[in-house]
């Protein structure tokens, strides 16, 4: 604060007396190393307490592209230590461990992400940057697309930071979509090109076999489900999906795990209505598996490759044959299809910042929508499980390990959050 001046008179902040200090940043060009701009802080008259951190000029950690502004609302200020008595008497549950410092948790404290946007800031910023880029091995065509990707990070960081301010019951975190923006992110992940039909051909609708509410399941645990996948920049998830629910059918009818093969769809099943990185839906992928007699293995057809190439299927390779599918429509039924046949093909909506950056429990955002037409993303249900009375159903993605819990989320059922069971399918295999 020792570059901050004191400005004379009183300001009003949303109908409060305030001081207030300001620095302005020299006229110069703004670049990665300097910025233009004017901060003021605001102080209540009375409590001596921040009230408002108000900045504006051409922002360096955008490119000093265009004017930009900042306003950061203190709502809560709470000065001091807190008295050792409120921590008297711990649950005897309770496994306590060392806090980590203000510096290593940005997260739980604002300071860094305020420092950042001083002038003095942009070293560090470069610094967070540049250490994001090595540990995710991201290169760019040329210093303005880096000025860009900074600039995003940054922007992405500061969200992250501040939801995980929220005490949450999940936590986000920075992972490989950092530097892109919401509408690359959307581009990359929620192909718009295929869209869900209310009546898809199913043999029928799951039937609930048991009236009891089931306990906790993981197919994981029981061996019915193969490594996290990465389907890239490619708009595959519907491919990921499908071979995830085959793999279980096939496990539970022959007590043997195969890993399908995405590439297989991708490739050869563009006349029942997929559009390979473009988009594409798991009843259409069945309905090309059962024309076929089965689909490949990644052991004969070959590895994913982010991206379709000509069709090469062997129908002579070609293992799991199906009868038909079945739609799961409810979050009962989908409970008790995960109890009693297995992993199951979901589509969900995936759209949030907060479900990109998931990095760890129980996902309950109001947020997401469950309503067929946002239904966006395909991915895995492997499981169910409890927290608190509330039921979560488990949820494997294919956006890498880097993503979530080793790849995997936890999805509140209440209300069918993100539309978990709306549109879920299984295979019927053939005898």
């Amino acid at each position: 604060m020792d570059r901050f001046e004191p400005q004379h008179g009183v300001f009003l902040v949303e109908g409060r007396p305030c001081l207030s200090w300001k620095f302005t940043t020299k006229l110069h060009e703004p670049t990665l190393d300097g910025l233009l701009g004017e901060y003021t802080l605001y102080v209540d008259q009375k409590t001596e307490r921040p009230v408002r951190f108000h900045y504006v000029g051409r922002n360096g950690m955008l490119g000093g592209s265009h004017i930009d502004e900042y306003s950061l609302e203190y709502v809560y200020v709470r000065e001091g230590p807190v008295d050792e008595d409120v921590f008297a008497s711990l649950p005897a549950s309770m496994n306590c461990t060392e806090m980590p410092g203000d510096d290593e948790s940005p997260a739980r404290n604002p300071k860094q992400d305020i420092s950042m946007l001083m002038p003095e800031g942009t070293a560090t910023k470069k610094e967070v940057f540049e250490n994001y880029s090595a540990m995710h091995s991201k290169t760019y065509n040329d210093p303005a697309e880096a000025v860009q990707r900074l600039a995003t990070f940054h922007h992405n960081l500061r969200f992250i930071n501040a939801e995980n301010r929220k005490g949450l019951p999940y936590h986000l975190r920075v992972n490989h979509f950092a530097d892109l923006t919401h509408e690359e992110r959307q581009k990359l992940h929620r192909p718009s090109r295929v869209k869900r039909a209310k009546n898809n051909g199913a043999l029928s609708m799951h039937k609930i076999l048991s009236l009891e509410d089931p306990e906790d399941i993981d197919w994981r645990e029981k061996g019915a489900v193969t490594s996290v996948k990465d389907q890239g920049t490619c708009g595959s998830c519907w491919t990921f999906g499908t071979t995830g629910a085959l793999e279980g059918a096939l496990f539970a009818q022959q007590k043997k795990l195969f890993n399908m093969s995405q590439q297989n769809l991708l490739d050869c099943s563009w006349d029942f209505g997929n559009h390979a990185c473009d988009g594409g839906l798991d009843y259409q992928a069945y309905e090309w598996i059962m024309a076929n007699g089965g689909l490949e293995t990644t052991a004969t057809y070959g590895s994913y490759r982010n991206a379709p190439d000509y069709c090469h299927f062997n129908a002579s390779n070609a293992i799991g044959r199906m009868n038909g599918f079945v739609n799961v429509t409810s979050v009962e039924a989908l409970n008790d299809a995960l109890a009693t046949v297995g992993p199951l093909s979901v589509s969900i909506d995936a759209a949030l910042p907060s479900f990109y950056f998931y990095g760890g429990g129980f996902y309950d955002n109001v947020e997401c929508k469950s309503d067929l037409d946002s239904l966006d993303h395909s991915v895995l249900a492997v499981g169910v499980t409890t927290h608190n009375g509330q039921k979560y159903t488990l949820i494997k993605n294919s956006w890498s390990r880097h993503w979530g819990e080793d790849g995997y989320i936890k999805i509140t059922q209440k209300d069918d959050l993100c539309g978990v069971a709306a549109a879920a399918t299984y295979p019927v295999l053939a005898d």
